[in-house]
């Protein structure tokens, strides 16, 4: 494989408005369905459950937190690759 390209890759949770975030708490199954462990390790933002760890139901600003990681990841690559002369193109799926 050519060593000028870079493959990049992550979730990229959606970024939700301020005015649009209690409905999209109450609207959406993703916070009704998706549990977290109450545990988030900040180096890695893996879930960590441990035993007897309780469960909370994920919510809008666990995913506007994961969306800003996810943001600033892709921009580390993008700084990263420019400096190694790598070439990139992004494809992101359309609302």
């Amino acid at each position: 494989m050519d060593g000028n390209i870079r493959f990049v890759g992550c979730t990229l949770w959606t970024f939700i408005p301020k005015e649009a975030r209690k409905e999209v708490q109450m609207c959406m199954n993703d916070y009704r369905h998706i549990m977290l462990s109450v545990w988030i390790d900040s180096a890695t933002s893996r879930l960590t459950l441990q035993d007897n760890e309780k469960l909370r139901a994920l919510v809008v600003e666990d995913t506007i937190a994961f969306h800003q990681k996810d943001v600033a990841y892709i921009k580390e690559q993008i700084a990263e690759a420019k400096t190694l002369n790598q070439k990139g193109k992004f494809f992101l799926p359309k609302a």
